[in-house]
């Protein structure tokens, strides 16, 4: 595997370590998509960090063909949702684990597709313009489009 970044190698390293119960409930991130049909009903003032809203595309793609992308490689965070391909991730919380560089354990529920949603447990590294989602022994780097 080809790391693109020191922090997404740090956190995939680290990330037994740093989310509590990874080991017995597993970390689950499989990437986001669009909005399924069964959402939970979210619980009082569960939101995604300001700091992490807008469209996030892999560096490796250009801010410049956002449009022409294509919805398989686009993530785009709301105050409730994570909204990937096929796939929408419904916020249930967020806990700051770091200060520097920001970081998060972030808990939402996980609808592929409309289907059942599962828990997906994920770490979020914000250090500048990139974005690291961490989850399930993997990480994926994102940069900051709008």
């Amino acid at each position: 595997m080809k790391w693109k970044s020191g922090t997404a190698l740090l956190v995939t390293v680290l990330l037994g370590f740093a989310v509590p119960g990874a080991g017995a409930r597993g970390v689950g991130w499989t990437g986001p998509t669009g909005i399924g049909e069964a959402e939970p009903v979210l619980p009082s003032g569960a939101e995604y960090p300001d700091e992490l809203h807008g469209t996030w595309l892999p560096p490796d793609i250009s801010c410049r063909t956002l449009d022409a992308a294509g919805s398989d490689a686009l993530v785009v965070i709301q105050r409730d949702r994570l909204l990937g391909y096929e796939h929408v991730h419904l916020i249930q919380s967020a806990d700051r684990i770091a200060e520097t560089p920001r970081a998060w354990l972030i808990e939402s529920a996980l609808s592929l597709g409309g289907d059942t949603p599962d828990d997906s447990s994920n770490i979020f590294v914000l250090a500048g313009s990139e974005l690291v989602i961490a989850g399930d022994g993997s990480a994926a780097v994102y940069r900051k489009c709008r």
